[in-house]
């Protein structure tokens, strides 16, 4: 997403909006020798009745990015679970219509050089 909102703006309208109940979270950070050198905001959200996680993160601190082949997001959000009966389309044209946000649009994440930045905690419960 292209957004100009802060990031806790942003999780209140996606929470407002779209009915989520995204939480701010620990940020993502990576060190270099005990040193953080970049912690990105991080929100996360389990909806336990559909079974689908919901994990919003900033793609920018100062200016160092998560994802640097994609400098023009600044922010992500990962959707995933159970999604045969969940409209990818609808969720983007919502998040689309959001005030603040410029554009938004679906990534496959395997097509992603920097992926493996993408290992974020797992919300969703193990049964």
């Amino acid at each position: 997403m292209q957004c100009a909102l802060s990031d806790y703006k942003l999780a209140w309208l996606i929470n407002r909006e779209l009915t989520l109940q995204l939480k701010r979270a620990e940020d993502i950070s990576f060190y270099d020798h005990d040193a953080v050198v970049a912690a990105f905001a991080y929100f996360d959200y389990y909806d336990e009745l559909n079974r689908i996680s919901y994990q919003l993160f900033a793609n920018k601190d100062e200016s160092v990015f998560l994802l640097p082949e994609l400098k023009h997001m600044d922010y992500l959000l990962m959707i995933k679970g159970v999604l045969e009966h969940f409209s990818m389309e609808s969720f983007t044209g919502k998040l689309k219509s959001l005030p603040g946000v410029q554009f938004a649009t679906r990534l496959e994440h395997l097509n992603l050089k920097s992926k493996h930045n993408l290992i974020l905690p797992d919300i969703i419960p193990h049964s």
